[in-house]
């Protein structure tokens, strides 16, 4: 599966998880339409990866390492 399969698969999922995906699904549609520069799509996705996952998922083991997990992959792919 792509990365924005997975992305747009994980984006109907409620709570912190969707929301997570739809912004890292955003951020990388951003990035492939030249919106961003590489240096702020890395930028973003790190953010996502450190901050708000540490923040909102201290107590969801499973969506931390999803979040983890695929954002090493966007990484990446870059």
């Amino acid at each position: 599966m792509s990365v924005l399969n997975e992305l747009r698969a994980a984006m109907t999922e409620p709570g912190i998880k969707g929301a997570l995906a739809q912004q890292l699904h955003d951020i990388t549609e951003q990035y492939n339409d030249g919106i961003l520069t590489e240096a702020e799509f890395k930028d973003l996705v790190e953010q996502i990866a450190d901050v708000q996952a540490n923040d909102e998922l201290a107590g969801d083991e499973v969506t931390s390492r999803w979040v983890v997990n695929i954002t090493k992959v966007i990484l990446s792919a870059v």
